[in-house]
């Protein structure tokens, strides 16, 4: 049984230098091929040395009528909602896309996030449809009264779409066959059909199953194997970033039930570039002029009537003020403390689950034909965090003059501290990386080396918001200090999906419309 077909499973061991247990792990100086590294942590950390960057004037005399802080799904959307105001978007990082970000190598687009969605049934919330309609991402389809993806070329085909690797065998399915399948799934089919998207619709009714784990839900009435478990738990953290001890009962049964997983195929969308397809749709309908990259927002303060806001010039090294009448938060939740401390305390709870994504860029030529075909969901289930397995875009784009395999790493929030080192040990993972993917095609590590052209690897310290009990139906925006400071993103009291992130951002951009009306 599956869920997508259910999304397979994988794990690791973590490495030693992680847990902050440096002496027992020997770390290597060089690995066989370059890397290189994307990391926006130094970036942020400028926030401290600013007060050593020169002022720059602005020639702009008037504030503009809206900024939006933070270039991924959630910001873009609610500049798209906003794109016909005077606004300007600034996002800290070289890149657009947050979480669902990509990168670029000789003519390929590789991703460096969130990697696929599904096919959109049609309880899901009619504003997000409609702006995917709008940018051409989705048609409804009357016959199967679900929304589906316009552009086919990236559907990916069943027959390839997923591979498990778990205690030393291959199987299609993640979960394994169990006598406690039948009943537990018995018991989840009940919820398809109420676990709409965005959460915000959801019924009130079921709330109170945000109030417990889904640990203590499964416990009340099942015996879960031990192989259970921990498949269970390498779902929940593929999507969510936490295992059912940790996640709310209400994301538990969303993860199951979210779609008609078992009574229709659901179509998996998963072009090369990951959910930055999605961002490309919304980029493309916004003024170049008014997207600032390496922008780091310092300060904002609210006047009398306008947000003063100072803003770091990552690339000049240099500090400007701006105003504007409203301001779309839509960044990382944690910087408030020192962008906006009168409303750190809103967001000071959140826990956030760190990923790394590691792209292996192989040669034309690279023969790693060790399993019986190529598919697109490579995982292991092994129990433990970080490694999470990895997409093969062989399955996707066979034809390309490069085979990429994309690495997915998931941390639990208490190994942040050892990411931030990472800088100067992403050697250490790629070796690891390497070496797990190379037994997984059963070939020696030394082999695939070679086959090695270049990694890039992608680290992201907040990128994952836990939704833990409590976590949902709690929109900041009611307890906010400012009505002109509205707050977007999935660390809103949202799960970490692609559709949550697009209706946030409408969402704020519709109380952006009403503030600037009653201003």
């Amino acid at each position: 049984m599956q869920r997508r077909h259910f999304i397979k499973l994988g794990s690791v061991v973590l490495l030693p230098w992680v847990y902050g247990c440096g002496t027992e792990y020997d770390p290597i100086d060089t690995v066989a091929y370059p890397i290189q590294l994307q990391s926006d942590i130094q970036t942020g950390h400028l926030i401290w040395q600013a007060a050593q960057f020169p002022w720059v004037e602005t020639s702009r005399k008037k504030p503009y009528d809206v900024l939006v802080v933070g270039g991924g799904v959630a910001g873009l959307s609610a500049a798209y909602a906003l794109r016909n105001t005077d606004l300007l978007v600034c996002e800290l990082s070289d890149r657009w896309g947050g979480t669902a970000g990509s990168q670029a190598f000789k003519g390929l687009e590789m991703c460096q996030g969130a990697h696929y969605d599904l096919t959109y049934p049609d309880y899901f919330g009619a504003e997000a449809m409609e702006t995917l309609t709008e940018l051409n991402v989705v048609k409804f389809n009357t016959a199967s009264r679900r929304w589906e993806f316009v552009d086919k070329q990236w559907i990916i085909d069943d027959k390839t779409e997923s591979l498990c690797y778990s205690g030393g065998y291959y199987r299609e399915d993640v979960l394994p066959d169990s006598p406690t399948l039948e009943p537990f799934f018995e018991r989840i089919n009940s919820f398809i059909g109420q676990m709409r998207l965005p959460t915000r619709l959801i019924d009130p009714k079921l709330h109170p199953l945000n109030t417990i784990s889904f640990e203590q839900y499964l416990q009340k009435d099942f015996v879960l194997s031990d192989e259970l478990v921990r498949a269970i738990n390498y779902q929940l953290m593929d999507d969510f970033g936490g295992q059912m001890q940790e996640v709310s009962a209400l994301a538990g049964i969303y993860y199951y039930a979210g779609r008609p997983y078992f009574n229709e195929q659901n179509e998996t969308f998963s072009p090369p570039e990951g959910n930055f397809y999605f961002v490309k749709k919304l980029m493309n309908q916004l003024p170049p002029d008014k997207l600032r990259l390496k922008h780091l927002i310092k300060k904002i303060e609210k006047k009398t009537d306008v947000f003063e806001v100072e803003i770091i010039d990552v690339a000049a090294k240099q500090r400007q003020l701006i105003q504007a009448k409203a301001v779309v938060y839509a960044g990382q939740k944690h910087a408030l403390k020192y962008v906006f401390p009168q409303d750190y305390k809103l967001f000071e709870h959140n826990q956030y689950s760190p990923w790394v994504v590691m792209n292996f860029v192989l040669h034309p030529k690279a023969d790693l034909q060790g399993l019986d075909g190529i598919f697109w969901q490579n995982e292991v289930v092994a129990g433990k965090r970080p490694f999470l397995g990895f997409v093969d875009s062989a399955a996707q784009t066979p034809q390309a003059a490069y085979r990429t395999l994309t690495a997915y790493f998931c941390f639990s929030p208490q190994d942040r501290g050892g990411l931030l080192d990472f800088e100067k040990k992403a050697n250490d993972l790629a070796n690891d990386a390497a070496e797990r993917i190379s037994s997984y095609f059963k070939v020696s590590k030394a082999y695939f080396d070679k086959q090695v052209v270049k990694v890039f690897v992608n680290l992201m310290g907040h990128a994952m918001p836990i939704p833990t009990t409590g976590y949902l139906f709690a929109d900041k925006n009611a307890q906010r200090s400012e009505k002109g400071m509205i707050y977007a993103g999935v660390d809103n009291s949202r799960l970490p999906l692609f559709v949550e992130a697009l209706d946030s951002g409408l969402e704020a951009a519709k109380q952006v419309k009403n503030f600037l009306k009653m201003a």
